[in-house]
């Protein structure tokens, strides 16, 4: 049985780092029914000598924390279930603690995004509660609320979302996420298979690339794409790498002149007075062809009987 719980803060922090795909299997999971799995058994806490053996055997660091994230991954419960305490060996386990290791800079950044995102739901709720009991009036929630947002009239709706390899769609971004962003890997349109590109340089160096961070850093270094495929996959780096540099010098509007900015063709009131002649005339138009063809249609049938 397990002994190390789990929040359900730092299970979401797994799930986006590892793509929310299993690291066993690599088949999507579902953040509401996924395992955290120990690469080494957690049991092994509880047998010093044993444990100091296999830090021996596979040649890991004497600090190495069974409960760490550098040995914790996301899996399906029937692959989780399935390994059980099993230890596996030396090869399949370096190559999953790569995994791990790779990924915990991931995990830590999304886990403290999350939890700043439930602070500030648990801060308003408070504010509500206090609006609620009177001890606040709804000018002073207001102005808490001013005072405490970040860059609040720095909010960019795009038109349309930018797609990353997690599964997740942005359609809003603030000037403190675009940081975060360029760290995250790209997807790269309807390529499933392929989740980045190569570069080269002159001397013939190549270098793999995922992030905008990265792109833009190696191109700084004079890589670029040599080849038809690559050429077209940095299309999609050139796009979205492109938005969020422009994001970064961005300035909100401090005012603006539309009052409505989304509108539909059942907006009638915003058409201009001398269309509606027209709009009526060709309804009537319509509807008068409309009976001309039934009464034709009518006496065509009665010279048929």
């Amino acid at each position: 049985m397990a002994d190390q719980k789990f929040s359900a803060a730092k299970r979401e922090a797994f799930w986006l780092a590892h793509e929310k795909k299993c690291a066993y299997t690599r088949e999507l999971l579902d953040v509401s029914n996924l395992h955290i799995d120990h690469i080494l058994p957690e049991s092994l806490a509880g047998e010093p000598l044993k444990f100091q053996e296999i830090k021996t055997k596979y040649q890991l660091l004497d600090d190495f924390d069974l409960f760490g994230f550098e040995n914790l991954l996301p899996c399906k419960p029937g692959a989780n279930l399935q390994k059980g305490a099993l230890l596996l060996e030396p090869a399949r386990i370096h190559f999953f603690l790569g995994i791990a290791a790779s990924k915990k800079s991931a995990v830590e950044e999304n886990l403290r995004l999350i939890e700043k995102r439930q602070s500030g739901g648990r801060a308003l709720v408070l504010l509500q509660q206090c609006l609620e009991q009177g001890d606040l009036s709804p000018q002073q929630v207001a102005e808490i609320l001013e005072s405490h947002a970040e860059q609040p009239k720095e909010i960019f709706r795009l038109i349309e979302t930018m797609k990353f390899a997690d599964a997740t769609e942005i359609s809003a971004v603030t000037k403190a996420d675009i940081a975060e962003l360029r760290r995250r890997p790209l997807k790269l349109g309807a390529n499933e298979h392929i989740n980045g590109v190569t570069l080269k340089k002159d001397s013939g160096e190549e270098i793999f690339v995922r992030t905008c961070e990265e792109y833009d850093t190696v191109l700084k270094g004079g890589y670029f794409a040599f080849d038809n495929l690559n050429l077209k996959m940095s299309v999609f780096f050139q796009h979205q790498c492109g938005l969020l540099t422009s994001l970064e010098v961005a300035r909100a509007p401090e005012r603006s002149f539309v009052s409505e900015p989304r509108v539909g063709i059942a907006d009638l009131h915003l058409l201009p007075f001398s269309l509606f002649p027209h709009i009526v005339d060709g309804r009537r138009a319509g509807e008068g062809q409309t009976q001309r063809s039934s009464s034709l249609n009518k006496r065509e049938h009665e010279a048929a009987r």
